[in-house]
């Protein structure tokens, strides 16, 4: 859990910037920074509610990180007005000015209910059950190029923690099956353009849409009782829907072993 949670107290630092004038502003596409900060509070608490669900006995790892962003152009689509809708009503039902101590509260439950459970857990996510550590790694990413985002919207220089910068940049290779541009052996240039958030001339970036900015809608799996998943692996095939993607996305990734939160803000629930 350390790269998350070195990277949440990056976040945290940079929410403690916040005016009250900036919630409004621009933050990432139709998002304002308060949605786009919603969705940070969001990010760094689905792992917690996950755990939360209990699996089917025969339970078996679906995908991996990198599986887990293999979503063909047509599913983004359909995805992305739930994601961007999520965050509006999160940001209305938490209130701006509780913002920040609820990303405080929930990524620390969540680095609370990972160390209860171990990193070789398996836990239910929309794509299926995955190993915590897996899972996690999805989280590192979504905080890390949101907080770049959030960077950007405030216009503040970009600042990552380099472990969850290197799970974020992991993925990213993954994605591109092959080896980084050679003009972007700097890790956040790779990231932003891989993101879409800066053009690039390879082919093959963006290896992330816009449309699957933050989580996807779950599947019609609820987050309270049993966790049941389709037969066929939603996760199975990287190199199939490579070959759809063209635009935006993020996510994250924790390491194994947790470390003390420190305790900065209140921990209000989102």
């Amino acid at each position: 859990m350390d790269a998350f949670t070195a990277q949440a107290e990056v976040v945290e630092a940079t929410l403690g910037k916040l005016t009250p004038q900036d919630h409004d502003a621009p933050g990432l596409g139709e998002w304002t920074v308060a949605e786009l900060v919603a969705h940070l509070v969001r990010a760094a608490g689905l792992l917690g509610t996950y755990l939360d669900v209990d699996l089917p006995e025969d339970a078996v790892p679906a995908c991996d990180r990198v599986a887990y962003f293999a979503f063909t152009a047509e599913e983004l689509d359909q995805m992305a007005p739930g994601v961007a809708q999520r965050s509006r009503d999160d940001a209305a039902s938490i209130g701006r000015g509780a913002l920040v101590d609820a990303f405080c509260g929930s990524w620390r439950r969540t680095v609370q209910r990972a160390g209860e459970a171990g990193a070789d857990t398996l836990v239910h996510t929309f794509r299926g059950p995955m190993h915590l550590e897996e899972y996690a790694a999805t989280r590192v990413l979504e905080l890390t190029v949101h907080h770049m985002d959030l960077c950007r919207a405030l216009n503040l220089a970009i600042t990552s923690d380099p472990a969850a910068l290197a799970v974020t940049v992991g993925i990213v290779e993954g994605l591109l099956d092959g080896p980084r541009p050679a003009d972007l052996r700097d890790d956040t240039a790779l990231v932003l353009a891989a993101t879409g958030r800066e053009p690039h001339e390879d082919p093959r970036l963006p290896v992330f849409r816009c449309g699957s900015i933050g989580r996807p809608a779950d599947r019609g799996n609820s987050l309270t009782g049993r966790a049941t998943y389709p037969k066929e692996n939603a996760c199975s095939s990287v190199a199939t829907s490579r070959s759809s993607r063209s635009g935006t996305s993020t996510s994250t990734g924790l390491a194994r072993r947790s470390r003390r939160p420190r305790t900065s803000c209140s921990a209000r629930s989102p």
